[in-house]
């Protein structure tokens, strides 16, 4: 989404949009445990497929912020390498008020985060639910949009992808 101009500063805030969204998802939406350095902030993500304007598929992602220090969110240690360029968009203010979503947008974006560290998917047809490949699909996912060219080969499902990709989520995080 390409977007130009001026946010009002009462724009709603588009989680709003997505969380109800999310509520139509017809299975629970899993997350990861609340842990001392993973914070769930609402970073929520979804994606529906219709088939003749039915709900046929939906899949949600939640995204965390990683504190290195979570008793100290001061600390410099918390804050994520950003180059000259980012760093500098980050900290300039523009000559209008932006909405508070926008600020704190803007401010979380200087720590790590955990993108779509956890997917829930539904389909409804079960047939289509192979936990194995959607295990796959989401850790690729992760390496392209995170990573890049620079993440390798796409990782392919054999009768060890499972385990690997669980092992390698779990070592990621």
């Amino acid at each position: 989404m390409y977007g130009a101009g001026v946010v009002p500063e009462d724009a709603p805030d588009p989680v709003l949009h997505i969380v109800e969204q999310l509520r139509k998802m017809p299975v629970p939406i899993l997350g990861l445990v609340p842990q001392r350095h993973v914070e769930d902030w609402g970073g929520f993500g979804v994606q529906t497929g219709l088939h003749n304007g039915v709900l046929d598929e939906m899949t949600a992602t939640i995204s965390y912020t990683f504190w290195h220090n979570p008793d100290d969110r001061a600390d410099p240690a918390n804050l994520t390498d950003l180059d000259e360029r980012t760093r500098a968009a980050l900290d300039h203010e523009p000559p209008w008020p932006r909405p508070h979503w926008i600020l704190e947008a803007v401010t979380r974006m200087r720590y790590p985060a955990l993108w779509e560290a956890v997917r829930t998917v539904w389909h409804r047809d079960p047939s289509r639910q192979d936990v194995g490949a959607e295990l796959v699909g989401h850790v690729n996912s992760i390496r392209v949009n995170q990573f890049g060219a620079n993440g390798g080969p796409p990782i392919e499902r054999d009768a060890s992808s499972t385990a690997s990709t669980i092992s390698l989520l779990s070592l990621k995080w």
